[in-house]
């Protein structure tokens, strides 16, 4: 496995589907001791996206009402678009840290891009017709794609200040979008099915989202949001992964166990 930082100068992705994740000082444990490890054995290379802050962004995990959140999001985002710029004709997947993978998913999604521009993760359970989870976000990077994000979305989204947007932002953005008319004509897109995000039976992987509004203690102790994350996604790990499918090998399953035990107590 290739981790490449990922320069907009003067690099270009090269994978049938070439996973980007944008990342940031608070997730860089989680990237190092879930995220990379579990991704699946077909997975060759990943990109990490950054962009440094003077304010440290620790804290912030699941507030979506923060002023600093919003505008980590609002980045993100314009990163995005330049990357799908530079790299016009390929497929990207753009995805959250807080994931376990349990199963390959690399075939599926380039399937479910066959007749799509753009699939996301359900972002809740039931489905709605335009409730993507913007965490999990995979892109044919064509015409239309960029006509979207340069023309309708990006604008929506630089609009105001981002104190002056709700929480949600710029997820439930996107959401509205989606519903207008006007888009259904331009793009093709689908929400992939809940094995993608949710603990269900023959998950590709699960999505720690939502968790930090719940309170959970463990030995009398209440954790953070960021430690709600990694117990979440280390128990429907250690019961659903299909482990010959991903990267990793027992016996970093046995020591990430063992940090699992001394992060949480």
């Amino acid at each position: 496995m290739k981790i490449v930082d990922y320069n907009l100068l003067d690099s270009q992705m090269d994978e049938d589907l070439n996973i980007a994740v944008f990342t940031s000082s608070e997730y860089e444990e989680f990237l190092n001791l879930i995220f990379i490890p579990t991704l699946p054995n077909d997975i060759e290379k990943v990109y990490l996206l950054r962009k440094d802050y003077q304010k440290m962004d620790e804290g912030l995990a699941g507030k979506t009402h923060d002023a600093f959140y919003k505008k980590i999001m609002k980045d993100r985002w314009h990163l995005y678009y330049d990357c799908i710029v530079q790299n016009k004709g390929k497929k990207i997947l753009f995805t959250d840290i807080d994931i376990v993978f349990l199963r390959r998913f690399k075939e599926d999604v380039l399937c479910q891009l066959e007749d799509n521009d753009m699939v996301f993760q359900a972002a809740r359970n039931p489905r709605h017709a335009a409730d993507g989870c913007t965490g999990f976000w995979a892109v044919k990077a064509n015409d239309a794609i960029i006509e979207f994000m340069r023309d309708y979305y990006l604008p929506i989204i630089d609009e105001k200040p981002v104190e002056d947007y709700g929480a949600g932002y710029p997820q439930v953005e996107m959401q509205d979008l989606l519903c207008r008319p006007e888009i259904s004509s331009l793009i093709n897109f689908s929400l992939l099915p809940l094995t993608y995000g949710y603990d269900v039976e023959d998950s590709y992987l699960y999505h720690a989202m939502g968790l930090p509004e719940q309170q959970m203690s463990v030995s009398g102790r209440v954790l953070n949001a960021m430690e709600i994350k990694y117990h979440a996604c280390w128990q429907v790990f250690l019961n659903r992964a299909k482990q010959e499918e991903l990267s990793i090998d027992q016996d970093k399953v046995s020591l990430t166990h063992q940090k699992m035990i001394e992060l949480l107590g």
